[in-house]
């Protein structure tokens, strides 16, 4: 979906997902399209107007109520500015035991594999990852450059492969890994970079 001027493309909405069924997120986008360019709901705490483009309120506000397509997939938003500053970012739905700060679950960089990984709470910030090998990562925070932006909904930059490492132990042996946004059934089959120490 875009939002056109004579030769400007403002922004573009998509989906990051390998396939999608339309029916699963049509009623969202004709949501978006509603507040983002037809109505306002009267005592809505989104000011949609303070964002150059309004897109980035109305993604929030169609997405965010539609458990079923924004757990399955992330909603992207790619904004041209004025300045000609390109803005993209996810939107997406968090669960902490399967989908932390709404990113996949990282991979264990010992076995190489996410499937194996179980996140637990270790207070209201911060997670411990267990994977089946016996791997651990005690404490880890929410990245820097995810931002809360509901309950339980969050956005990130996209494509997202964030800096903060996750430092995993097993035995005496001491990994590091990292979050990313796209699983690697999407990236390809180049194995996901660690740092040994």
């Amino acid at each position: 979906m875009t939002c056109c001027r004579p030769n400007t493309v403002r922004f573009v909405l998509g989906f990051s997902t390998a396939s999608l069924f339309p029916e699963t997120v049509a009623h969202q986008c004709q949501n978006f399209f509603y507040y983002c360019f037809l109505w306002i709901s009267p005592g809505t705490s989104l000011d949609f107007d303070t964002h150059p483009t309004r897109a980035y309120g109305a993604r929030s506000a169609a997405f965010a109520w539609a458990n079923a397509s924004n757990s399955a997939t992330g909603v992207v938003l790619i904004e041209k500015f004025t300045n000609d500053h390109i803005s993209s970012t996810e939107f997406r739905k968090g669960a902490p035991s399967t989908r932390p700060w709404g990113l996949f679950m990282p991979e264990c960089p010992f076995c190489r594999v996410s499937h194996q990984v179980k996140a637990q709470h270790a207070n209201n910030q911060r997670l411990n990852l267990d994977c089946d090998c016996g791997a651990r990562a005690s404490s880890v925070r929410q990245p820097a450059r995810v931002e809360q932006v509901m309950a339980n909904h969050y956005v990130y930059p996209f494509p997202c492969d964030l800096e903060d490492g996750i430092t995993w132990k097993l035995g005496m042996q001491t990994l590091t890994g990292r979050w990313t946004s796209t699983p690697r059934s999407l990236r390809g089959s180049a194995p996901h970079k660690t740092d040994r120490t």
